[in-house]
């Protein structure tokens, strides 16, 4: 993932301002820098897991990969169209003035999860270690609960600042993406945390469908709430909808979660004194080594 950005920066300085290629430069880029992924992550493959190819095909292989794959995919469609689909409904029902005022007020938002997105693969390794299940519950418990709570502090600094960074960010004539701010800052929380610890676990560990469920629910009452407050409420409506799916849709989860772990939804959220300490301590682990 570093290696990844770090190459995007290259790349888009040579071809966009070296270059001068502009928007050939912006999609060259893009191209090169996921060929040169593929082929890492390839490359990888052979040298960890000491991956040897063969012409013969697997067929049983492939039917049940194909088969839990789909299951998985459908979870993905409906996280492309949870991303979009507010910002699409705005633009279709409204102006372009009210989509690019929610599209400022949305960007800035999702600034509180930016630190924090690239832990949960490494965190979601670390845990499929753990053979106990109930150790493994109780770790994904803690985790999430140390980089809730750090996002809540990081969202109230975000949103202490708003009406200060949007207009510096964005310019003076972007002051009004403040308002919907103060809304979509905390739904995005549970959303990007709580929602995604959930469907992980669950698409990790067997459950595809279930995972793509979660997903398909914030997309059902996400439509049906852009469809009844943006006509009225215009990028307002937007900001209420989005909150309004993204808390159904973590809500969801976590009800699923316990059904399945049978793991009590507070302990996602009681942070104590020792999780600190716990922290503390992995800390200090790793210094010393």
């Amino acid at each position: 993932t570093i290696i990844r950005h770090l190459l995007l920066v290259f790349l888009l300085i040579y071809f966009v301002f070296f270059k001068k290629m502009e928007i050939n430069g912006i999609i060259l880029t893009i191209f090169l820098s996921n060929i040169f992924i593929a082929l890492t992550a390839i490359i990888c493959c052979f040298n960890l897991i000491n991956f040897k190819p063969s012409i013969w095909f697997n067929i049983f292989f492939i039917k049940e990969s194909m088969i839990y794959g789909l299951k998985a995919w459908y979870g993905n469609l409906s996280s492309v169209a949870n991303d979009m689909l507010d910002q699409f409904l705005l633009g279709f029902l409204t102006t372009a003035e009210f989509l690019g005022i929610y599209s400022v007020s949305y960007n800035y938002s999702k600034l509180v999860t930016k630190p924090i997105n690239q832990v949960f693969n490494v965190l979601f390794n670390r845990i499929a270690l753990k053979g106990n299940e109930a150790k493994k519950h109780i770790l994904i418990a803690k985790i999430h609960r140390l980089i809730f709570y750090f996002a809540l502090l990081l969202s109230v600094f975000l949103i202490f600042l708003a009406d200060k960074l949007i207009p510096l960010l964005y310019g003076n004539d972007f002051y009004v993406s403040v308002q919907p701010t103060y809304i979509l800052i905390p739904s995005l929380i549970l959303f990007m945390i709580t929602r995604r610890v959930t469907q992980v676990f669950l698409m990790s560990n067997g459950y595809p469908m279930k995972g793509s469920y979660i997903q398909l629910s914030g997309t059902v009452i996400g439509f049906i709430s852009y469809m009844l407050l943006i006509p009225k409420y215009g990028y307002m409506g937007a900001a209420i909808g989005t909150s309004i799916a993204y808390v159904a849709s973590t809500i969801f989860g976590l009800v699923m979660y316990k059904s399945i772990a049978k793991f009590e939804i507070y302990k996602f959220f009681k942070l104590s004194v020792d999780d600190l300490f716990w922290l503390k301590s992995k800390f200090l682990q790793k210094d010393s080594k």
